[in-house]
């Protein structure tokens, strides 16, 4: 198993990043599954670099594939992707074509409207991402969007007002679920949006690319096309020639023919009726150059540079994933474990392998808050921890872990910097008061796990199913584990 030498992140793919929530997502329902074999691998590997999260994560990743299984999820999705951007290319290069056969439909009597064919084809576009930079910067400096918000928080409110028709069990299970899933698309969609962002920008390239290649493949070559210009509003020709000017300015150092003179202009301006012919056919053609550049560096260039700008932000955010998420922080700690043998009576492996160097991402020893329902020593709780967590605990403190209202003790030790396990009996209800305590808890920016206690052959499993289901319910980036 090679793994990379150097501190830089693993070459993550979105494919990838959904095949790990779904393995990690079954991982996590057994959490003995797989993980000793895989870390047997990474000790026999001399140039494993271990302490890099990313690399890791991508090994484990990698071993869980099944050889000629059917496609995971991830592929599918890939798959998916590549389905809709040829249908996007498709759809988008027909609409261009359609676009420019209407605008340039017409009958000799009447020459095209060169106004009429720039808004139609490039005005539409610099609109739409005026549109979008507007509600980016409304954002960037502080615009409220929750009412919009509010109405799909309603919506997704009443879409599962089916809820409350279920018993507990079920209805609870169903909110379990869609907490999930929300957690789960929480974490995919920086990475998924960008790839739906990629897709409208294939689409509007497409789009372009239909448009010059009617024009320059069908219209050009094989119709007479005479464009002019005309207005209610009395702008003159010196009026229009600025403008036209200040269009081409882009282009206007390759050729002063990519656009047409003060003497074209003039010569191009018709009136409702004049037939197409009356104007001066040097002048008429002279527009359409002008028109496919406007195409070219309004329509098409600005695409390609957010289709560029939206692949490096893909590659930039999947280089910077921190998988610091609950899920995630489980596995580490479990890769983190000490390897035991199966013929030496449980004993650990010798150190000195390159696990022996594996830290934990964050502080090594955590703070311990027992909560005041726990029976257990603080000798009885660093125990606990080392052995179900693989974590020294630097410190102890006891509090009711159903007031949100922090005791002088506990903030006092909340101030090392230091990740926080909240021990409590396996057989504590979870209430909302607790939720209140975890959320506040986890505000710190601090990695919290809730460890249950409790005889493990004493339906402790059950109580870990629940405790798992009410974090999920209510939104905690709080972890639960069970003692070993």
């Amino acid at each position: 198993m090679n793994l990379d030498q150097t501190e830089q992140p693993a070459r993550w793919s979105v494919s990838e990043l959904i095949d790990f929530e779904v393995a990690l997502d079954k991982w996590d329902a057994d959490d003995s599954a797989g993980v000793d074999a895989f870390k047997s691998k990474i000790a026999l590997a001399p140039d494993a670099r271990t302490t890099n999260r990313s690399a890791i994560f991508l090994a484990w990743l990698k071993e869980q594939a099944t050889p000629g299984c059917t496609a995971t999820a991830g592929q599918q999705f890939e798959r998916g992707v590549k389905a809709v951007l040829w249908l996007a290319l498709f759809i988008g290069g027909l609409v261009g074509v359609g676009t420019t056969a209407g605008l340039l439909a017409h009958d000799s009597a009447q020459p095209i409207n060169a106004a009429l064919f720039l808004a139609g084809t490039v005005g539409l576009q610099i609109g739409m991402l005026l549109v979008a930079l507007v509600a980016v910067v409304a954002r960037a400096v502080g615009v409220d969007f929750s009412p919009l918000t509010s109405w799909m928080h309603a919506l997704v409110r009443f879409s599962i007002g089916a809820l409350n028709r279920l018993h507990g069990e079920q209805r609870a299970q169903a909110r379990f679920v869609l907490a999930k899933t929300g957690q789960l698309s929480s974490r995919l969609a920086p990475f998924i949006s960008l790839q739906v962002l990629q897709l409208t920008q294939a689409f509007v390239i497409a789009f372009n690319l239909g448009i010059l290649g009617s024009m320059l493949l069908v219209y050009l070559p094989f119709v007479e096309l005479r464009f002019g210009w005309q207005s209610t509003y009395s702008f003159g020709a010196d009026g229009v020639f600025r403008a036209l000017q200040a269009i081409a300015l882009p282009w206007s150092w390759i050729s002063d023919s990519l656009a047409p003179s003060l003497p074209q202009v003039l010569a191009t301006q018709f009136v409702r009726g004049q037939g197409a012919f009356t104007l001066d056919a040097n002048a008429a053609h002279a527009w359409w150059p002008f028109l496919l550049c406007a195409v070219v560096v309004y329509g098409l260039m600005p695409r390609l540079l957010i289709a560029a700008l939206l692949q490096g932000m893909l590659r930039l955010r999947l280089r910077r994933i921190a998988f610091t998420h609950p899920a995630a922080n489980k596995l580490w700690r479990r890769l983190q474990r000490p390897l035991f043998s199966s013929d030496s009576d449980g004993e650990p492996l010798p150190p000195g392998g390159p696990l022996a160097d594996m830290g934990h991402a964050g502080a090594k020893k955590v703070l311990a808050i027992k909560s005041q329902t726990s029976s257990l020593s603080d000798e009885q709780v660093s125990a606990l921890v080392q052995r179900s967590l693989g974590l020294a605990v630097l410190q102890t403190v006891s509090a009711y872990i159903d007031n949100d209202a922090f005791e002088p003790a506990l903030v006092q030790g909340l101030q090392a910097d230091t990740d926080v396990v909240v021990v409590t009996p396996g057989t504590e209800n979870p209430i909302i008061a607790i939720a209140d305590f975890l959320k506040k808890l986890s505000a710190t920016n601090r990695e919290v796990v809730v460890l249950l206690t409790g005889d493990p052959t004493a339906g402790l499993d059950e109580r870990l199913k629940i405790w798992t289901r009410f974090v999920s319910i209510h939104h905690l980036r709080v972890g639960v584990a069970r003692c070993q």
